[in-house]
């Protein structure tokens, strides 16, 4: 009995435990593919995406004009902050 709960449990935990830096690392390059994928596809179809904010009320601050590529890029580039941040080596659990 000893050994199936060294098996099954016991050997499952002590192997977790030198990957707690995994899923918060999976979980920053998820999100951040994400974001670049949709930064993406709004700078590549801006008309559509101008379109868009002017039917759902956006505009921008300082025009009357959406300010679409803005957004566009600050959604893409957001994602290589969120990938920089999530290689950092103290997030990697090294010391």
């Amino acid at each position: 009995m000893r050994l199936l709960v060294q098996w099954l449990i016991e050997w499952p935990e002590r192997v977790a435990q030198h990957l707690n830096w995994f899923a918060p690392l999976f979980a920053r390059i998820t999100a951040g593919w994400v974001f670049l994928w949709s930064g993406w596809g709004k700078l590549n179809s801006l008309p559509q995406v101008t379109e868009n904010f002017i039917a759902w009320g956006i505009r921008s601050l300082t025009s009357s004009h959406p300010s679409c590529p803005e957004w566009s890029s600050s959604e893409g580039c957001s994602c290589w902050w969120g990938c920089s941040a999530a290689f950092r080596p103290e997030r990697l659990g090294s010391r």
